[in-house]
């Protein structure tokens, strides 16, 4: 997970930090473009997403 050429020792530890600020940014990045995302539906009670338009579509009967 290091870059070409990095010589820093990497160990467990950096490796959970790695992941743990890169899983941070794609969170921050989903739930920034939630509110604009018309589709995407979440379940006050189970706090499943779902997508209206999948749903929508099986309702049409549209496969």
């Amino acid at each position: 997970m290091r870059a070409p050429g990095d010589q820093t020792p990497f160990d467990g530890r950096a490796l959970v930090a790695q992941l743990r600020g890169r899983l941070s940014e794609a969170a921050a990045a989903a739930g920034g473009g939630y509110p604009e995302n018309d589709e995407l539906f979440i379940d006050p009670d189970s706090v499943v997403p779902k997508l209206i338009v999948a749903c929508t579509a099986y309702w049409i009967a549209w496969r």
